[in-house]
């Protein structure tokens, strides 16, 4: 939590107190459980028909999915690539902001 800036908890709380944000987040996590399939497990059938080039950016630290499963999913695409980030969790950009950075100018660039 040290690492994650101010204005980053300020957005997630204005979007925890929207109307509606517990329910849906509710509804989504009843989904989950009762399908019993992971929501990137569900979305495979379809990567391999997304056309933009891809990145995925995952922390090699990431506790709700291993970073096996950025590498997997970016092999079902076909233009896509996953950067694993060393010592960064779930959200890696606030973990490594300047690696993600350079990652993701990077690949703007090649794009």
């Amino acid at each position: 939590m040290e690492r994650v800036p101010a204005e980053v908890l300020q957005a997630v709380y204005a979007a925890e107190i929207l109307p509606g944000y517990a329910q849906s987040t509710a509804t989504m996590m009843q989904q989950i459980a009762h399908e019993g399939i992971p929501l990137t497990y569900a979305l495979r059938p379809e990567l391999k028909n997304l056309k933009p080039d891809t990145l995925f950016i995952w922390g090699d630290q990431d506790k709700l999915g291993p970073a096996m499963l950025g590498r997997e999913m970016a092999s079902m695409i076909p233009h896509a690539r996953c950067e694993v980030v060393k010592e960064a969790g779930h959200l890696p950009w606030l973990d490594e902001s300047e690696l993600c950075i350079r990652l993701t100018r990077d690949f703007l660039r090649q794009s």
